[in-house]
């Protein structure tokens, strides 16, 4: 089951920053803005919650929390299901 899991290519997280981005497109393309301090963050699975938190520290952006959008369960069935 683990196999199957670390099989995944891709993760989201919701990310609670204590300001707002200025700019976007420092994080490349695979951020989504929800409102001004949360943000969606789709990464590949080999990427750690420590680089994260290190990308937005190194553009001035505190994280105040990270949380999965999904679980990793869920989320490997709909990467799955929509190959």
């Amino acid at each position: 089951m683990r196999d199957i899991i670390a099989s995944k290519r891709k993760h989201t997280y919701i990310i609670r920053t204590d300001s707002t981005i200025n700019d976007i497109n420092a994080f490349g393309d695979n951020i989504i803005s929800i409102d001004n301090n949360s943000y969606e963050l789709t990464v590949d699975n080999k990427v750690s919650i420590s680089e994260i938190i290190n990308s937005f520290n190194n553009n001035k952006i505190n994280v105040i929390e990270i949380l999965s959008k999904r679980n990793k369960l869920e989320e490997l069935f709909m990467e799955l299901t929509q190959e």
